[in-house]
């Protein structure tokens, strides 16, 4: 983008062109919300576990639907720990992960990387 639009003027639309461009994917609604617009997601999340399992969901309560990466950190009861990032990116979204030993706690966003007011179910 920089050696392209060197010494020229640049906008957004030009910054979304080349974005979907190098990723090969739409990106309209990212720029609308993240860029244009001032909101910020709210979430509710909630998890069960089952044998071998754990589902995690995520539901968007707010007006407009956001696309956002949530990592969400497995802590096993034996202490060890891992992280999975979970793509959010419609109103309800649920999704299961394995896991190989008994689950103490989900945690959601504890490395603070999304921008986004999480609340439990």
């Amino acid at each position: 983008f920089y050696a392209d639009r060197r010494f020229q003027k640049a906008g957004t639309d030009d910054l979304q062109r080349v974005f979907e461009a190098e990723s090969g994917r739409p990106l309209g609604r990212f720029f609308e919300r993240w860029i244009y617009e001032t909101g910020i997601p709210r979430v509710r999340f909630s998890w069960r576990s089952s044998p071998g399992a754990v589902t995690v969901s995520f539901v968007q309560t707010g007006r407009d639907v956001y696309d956002l990466p949530v990592t969400v950190t497995i802590v096993h009861t034996d202490g060890r720990s891992r992280d999975i990032v979970v793509q959010v990116t419609d109103t309800h979204v649920e999704q299961t992960i394995p896991v190989d030993a008994p689950v103490r706690e989900i945690q959601v966003n504890r490395d603070s990387a999304a921008i986004a007011e999480f609340s439990d179910s």
